[in-house]
């Protein structure tokens, strides 16, 4: 099995990756970003599979100036006991994703006077509820700015300090932290043949990724 993530714009992505920090080895920048992606939960012994998991972006020298960057895509293989383990971890992964979505629905047009402050009000209730969401959101870049918007909401008062611009930086903000809105529970075979289908509903860049590592362990 495999935990995959729904990103906002509809695809369903199966790896975790970014950008390599100063100072870090691939390996280290695969465990961070997974635990990043993953809303800093843990379960069990996350293992990266380095046959299959590191592929970078090196480098590249233009004019004396340095253009693009280090990258990482990895998958972690997670070790458990069993399934319902794995169910209850994704049951986590789904409430700090249904947070995220509550906070966004309570920020949109949250300064507009024509949806109803109640139901904004709500929204806003239910993000901040959610205290694992809220105490990891808090640790990144514009989070707290994200967290006192959320609690004005949730007061009822009308946001008129509000300019589009930075409703939108917040707003991203959110989704940079979170990057998905679902999570679910693969098997590896059914997702080794929707990659080899080209299933338009996966998150298209990674396929040739997702296709080595499922190879490796199933063959072609």
């Amino acid at each position: 099995y495999f935990v995959r993530g729904k990103r906002f714009c509809g695809s369903w992505k199966l790896t975790v990756g970014g950008a390599v920090e100063e100072g870090e080895t691939f390996l280290e920048a695969a465990f961070r970003e997974f635990r990043e992606e993953h809303f800093n939960y843990h379960i069990g012994n996350p293992e990266v599979i380095p046959d299959v998991a590191f592929f970078h972006r090196k480098r590249k020298q233009k004019d004396g100036k340095t253009t693009g960057f280090d990258y990482v895509t990895s998958q972690a293989r997670v070790m458990v006991q069993n399934k319902r383990d794995l169910e209850s971890y994704v049951a986590k992964l789904k409430g700090a994703a249904v947070a995220a979505n509550s906070a966004l629905s309570a920020m949109k047009n949250s300064s507009s006077k024509d949806i109803e402050s109640k139901s904004r009000s709500k929204l806003a209730s239910d993000a901040l509820s959610h205290g694992h969401f809220v105490r990891q959101l808090v640790k990144e870049p514009l989070g707290k700015e994200v967290r006192t918007l959320l609690q004005d909401i949730e007061k009822g008062k009308q946001i008129d300090y509000l300019t589009s611009d930075s409703q939108s930086k917040l707003e991203k903000a959110i989704k940079i932290f979170t990057e998905y809105s679902d999570f679910d529970i693969v098997k590896s075979r059914e997702m080794l043949a929707s990659v080899k289908a080209k299933d338009e509903n996966l998150f298209a860049p990674e396929a040739p990724v997702v296709l080595e590592l499922l190879t490796y362990y199933f063959g072609r």
